[in-house]
């Protein structure tokens, strides 16, 4: 399971690093998740010219380094050169999503400029986890890999790389899977996004209230100090971003207070 979602993790990341709406891969993020961090694969990527100048060639070279067989490298050669061949697109950040701290509930989603693309780009990654895998589709049109504990979905706009084991919920596949596509309330209806949207950076993380939820009284008084509730908390949220200005790392946090109580607790504690 690891081998596979971190090979589904790095080809992801290495193609979406060189692709190119107002739709973007937070619309598929469930509204209640704990945490959502994102990297900006254009921005990096520009703050990093800056720095070291021509990055294709240098990641060209880095490429020795992974352990992918030659189909694989030369498909990252032409991703490099061309990145619609990754099927995959930043226009926004690439998302990862924490949904459920205990159970250990994770998603990445973005994306898609090219199904086919993807396919091709899906079942080399197969072959690298020496995954038999096939293409299979539902009946509301959302295309996807099984690999066991770890499947990728996408549509013509969507992908989402989920831990999941088909037949081990009692909701048909079509169901799980179509929630991730049509939702009405999700990540983007959320304060913790406004929050997370207004602040600027090659990569940020939004600690949500919902992560709260999931926490007893007694961790919520040691994390601020005194006796505090998810509800005094409110819409309570801290975005920590980075960003990279003459090749050095600038970090930043800024938190929005969801109650009276809590920006009353800030200004005597001084908290963070």
């Amino acid at each position: 399971m690891k081998k596979n979602l971190v090979l589904l993790v790095v080809m992801s990341l290495f193609m979406a690093f060189f692709s190119s709406c107002s739709k973007s891969g937070a619309d598929v993020i469930p509204e209640d998740a704990q945490v959502v961090a994102s990297v900006d694969f254009k921005k990096t990527a520009l703050a990093m010219k800056d720095i070291k100048g021509d990055v294709s060639a240098q990641l060209r070279g880095y490429l020795v380094m992974f352990p992918l067989s030659q189909e694989s490298k030369d498909f990252l050669k032409e991703v490099i050169e061309n990145p619609n061949a990754s099927g995959i697109k930043v226009t926004e950040p690439i998302y990862f999503s924490l949904l459920d701290a205990e159970n250990k509930d994770m998603m990445i989603s973005g994306m898609v400029s090219d199904q086919e693309a993807v396919e091709k780009s899906i079942q080399l990654l197969a072959k690298e986890a020496n995954k038999e895998v096939s293409l299979s589709e539902t009946a509301t049109g959302i295309k996807y890999f099984d690999f066991g504990e770890v499947i990728f979905m996408y549509n013509s706009d969507y992908f989402v790389v989920k831990q999941y084991t088909l037949g081990e919920s009692a909701s048909p596949i079509d169901v799980e899977m179509e929630k991730y596509f049509t939702m009405e309330k999700s990540f983007v209806n959320t304060a913790a996004y406004k929050h997370f949207a207004s602040e600027d950076g090659l990569a940020k993380l939004v600690v949500t209230p919902e992560s709260y939820k999931a926490l007893s009284a007694e961790e919520l008084a040691e994390l601020y100090g005194s006796p505090i509730t998810p509800e005094e908390l409110g819409n309570t949220s801290i975005v920590m971003s980075l960003n990279m200005k003459k090749g050095q790392i600038i970090g930043a946090v800024d938190i929005e207070w969801g109650s009276e109580k809590m920006i009353a607790l800030a200004n005597e504690a001084s908290l963070f």
